[in-house]
């Protein structure tokens, strides 16, 4: 059986490491802070899409400034619905990486990810 390997050329790696290097060292700064509340945003979302996919509804999400958050819920599987939230957020941005990687895709997953984030702001955040 023939065994297919990509190699990818040492360069393609220095971005990404660089960008991990640069957010473990600015993590604590408010320079990533609108990416840490957007990481409890999806942490949060990911409970409600639990309970909705589970038959129940979302009642609300309140996102605090501590990046702290709450997503009310009614009905649906409360084991599934707790799980969801680390689970989810794993799950969310391994699809970002995923999209994310195909430039042709990129602006459209962007634009997509932003309305989301309006429409379920506008629609569940108190």
């Amino acid at each position: 059986m023939a065994e297919s390997r990509v190699k990818v050329p040492p360069r393609r790696l220095l971005l990404p490491l660089a960008l991990a290097g640069a957010s473990l060292l600015l993590w604590d700064t408010f320079a990533l802070y609108p990416f840490r509340l957007f990481v409890v945003f999806l942490h949060e979302i990911s409970h409600g899409l639990a309970a909705v996919l589970t038959g129940g509804s979302i009642v609300s999400i309140g996102l605090s400034h501590d990046e702290g958050g709450v997503c009310v819920t009614r009905g649906g599987s409360p084991f599934l619905i707790l799980n969801a939230g680390y689970l989810g957020s794993l799950l969310w941005g391994a699809l970002f990486l995923r999209l994310g990687a195909r430039r042709t895709w990129a602006r459209s997953v962007l634009g997509l990810v932003g309305a989301l984030t309006l429409a379920v702001t506008l629609v569940y955040v108190r």
